[in-house]
């Protein structure tokens, strides 16, 4: 069971401790919210906040080697 279902915290204050007032614009920044975020390091434990870390960094730097359609379409012929 959760620590906030055992604590039976509410989501806005749930929403305060994980500090998402604001979601991530981007997979990037979603990433370095994740890596930053202490509430979800306690909760998941080091390694594996760690582990899924590693996971998202590696998927950004894969997606960043990406050409997809519309890249391809819009700029293809401009050049």
């Amino acid at each position: 069971m959760s620590s906030g279902v055992k604590s039976k915290i509410s989501v806005e204050d749930a929403s305060n401790e994980l500090n998402t007032k604001v979601l991530p614009l981007n997979l990037n920044k979603s990433v370095m919210s994740y890596e930053n975020n202490s509430y979800l390091k306690e909760i998941l434990g080091e390694e594996i906040h760690f582990h899924y870390g590693a996971f998202y960094n590696f998927e950004f730097a894969e997606y960043m080697n990406q050409v997809d359609d519309w890249e391809r379409n819009r700029y293809f012929y401009q050049i």
